[in-house]
């Protein structure tokens, strides 16, 4: 478990069974992020190209280069990975994580 992320969780917090309505972009959010706590990816490779699009987009204004936590920006790109693996044609549902 990477026990350093759980605090930086937007919508996991440990539970069991999601809080959230089934199929609710919360939902899906809380899914994921308890799929990035729970070791199934490398956390540091997101951090990496977190930090990584930031240096190269320097004027964008998104949540990649907001002044969110750098833990929080490497779980929205996982999340994002996770869509495009997953539901290709929902991917921009990333766009409401943090809101």
């Amino acid at each position: 478990m990477n026990k350093k992320y759980l605090k930086f969780c937007l919508y996991y917090k440990g539970e069991e069974k999601s809080p959230f309505e089934d199929y609710s972009n919360e939902s899906i959010f809380w899914d994921f992020e308890r799929m990035f706590i729970h070791d199934l990816c490398d956390p540091v490779i997101y951090e990496k190209m977190a930090l990584d699009y930031i240096k190269r987009h320097p004027r964008k204004k998104n949540f990649i280069t907001s002044s969110a936590h750098l833990e929080q920006k490497a779980m929205a790109l996982y999340i994002e990975d996770m869509l495009m693996k997953w539901a290709p044609m929902d991917v921009k549902t990333v766009l409401e994580y943090g809101k």
